[in-house]
């Protein structure tokens, strides 16, 4: 079933905003309290034998279970360029001698707007996939993603194989279909709407779904 994306509630961050937005009550910081804090999730999901990098922004109750090994909380979001081994993706070989690069970019952490207009449209088990574009990265859209997570959506973004990072050689069976299948697969057996969004090739994605 198609899910409705909401917008304008921003995800709390373990450290607290300096700012209190416009119109929060006490009883509503209180209930933001008690709250599950949103993290980011990183483990991976196997397909045809390749492991494949996956991020999940989600509250801490709805850690996933599956894939291919543990889920790692991360405060960080480590966005790797390799231009070497897009290079040779990309037959020009005589250029893959150059480098690789991991920046370290911290979380948008905005805080929820508690109040605003569009109220949640999440419901138990909702999720949503995040399908970067061709030279992409799964933190292409990370603050979107943090935003769904505080609104109770089950957010992953995987590594497709034509990414930034290049982290893993594609071979045949290694699609961005059959990646989406098993990403969704590794979150949980649990029965759940599921709504996929990308941006440039990754609308292609979520078009073909």
């Amino acid at each position: 079933a198609s899910l409705p994306l909401s917008a304008g509630l921003w995800a709390q961050r373990p450290v607290r905003p300096r700012g209190e937005p416009r119109g929060r009550t006490p009883r509503a910081e209180h209930a933001a309290e008690a709250e599950d804090v949103v993290r980011c999730v990183r483990g991976s999901v196997d397909v045809e034998g390749v492991s494949i990098p996956v991020a999940v922004w989600c509250q801490d109750s709805r850690r996933p279970t599956g894939g291919g090994g543990a889920w790692v909380p991360t405060e960080e979001y480590g966005y790797t360029v390799d231009i070497g081994r897009i290079a040779s993706k990309l037959r020009v070989g005589w250029l893959s001698w150059l480098p690789s690069r991991t920046y370290s970019l911290a979380p948008a952490g905005v805080p929820p707007w508690r109040g605003a207009a569009c109220a949640s449209q999440a419901r138990a088990g909702d999720a949503l996939l995040f399908a970067h574009g061709f030279l992409g990265s799964p933190f292409d859209m990370a603050h979107a993603c943090e935003a769904l997570a505080s609104d109770g959506f089950v957010v992953a973004a995987p590594e497709l194989p034509e990414s930034l990072a290049a982290s893993y050689e594609a071979r045949e069976g290694v699609t961005r279909e059959a990646i989406v299948a098993a990403t969704q697969a590794a979150l949980g057996d649990e029965p759940r709407r599921w709504g996929i969004w990308g941006h440039s090739a990754g609308s292609g994605t979520a078009l073909s779904q």
